[in-house]
């Protein structure tokens, strides 16, 4: 992992986990990661919904030009439209990253 906002959620998560395969819930303190929360998103399992996004950081929302809490990143009746919109940041990221290397 390279950013190292990756690296200390990485982290985190681990040690709330331990052996299982992701921690409770209840277990997840904010104010624990305040310092990478703005790039950071946690999605649910929701039956219903697919995978809606619980929480979105403003720098993961900036991305996506818009609030995606709530928004179901596999539900099939938005799937079509998310699966462009991740497309597009992927670029975006892409030819920012492209930019930085040129100057």
């Amino acid at each position: 992992m390279k950013h190292a906002a990756s690296r200390e959620l990485y982290a985190y998560w681990e040690a709330k986990r331990g052996t299982r395969p992701a921690p409770e819930r209840a277990e997840i303190e904010p104010g624990a990661i305040r310092g990478i929360l703005s790039d950071t998103f946690i999605l649910a399992l929701d039956r219903g919904l697919g995978r809606p996004v619980r929480l979105a950081g403003t720098r993961v929302c900036a991305l996506f030009d818009r609030e995606i809490k709530g928004v179901g990143l596999v539900n099939p009746a938005e799937g079509i439209a998310m699966e462009k919109q991740i497309y597009v940041v992927c670029n975006r990221v892409c030819r920012s990253q492209q930019k930085r290397a040129l100057e």
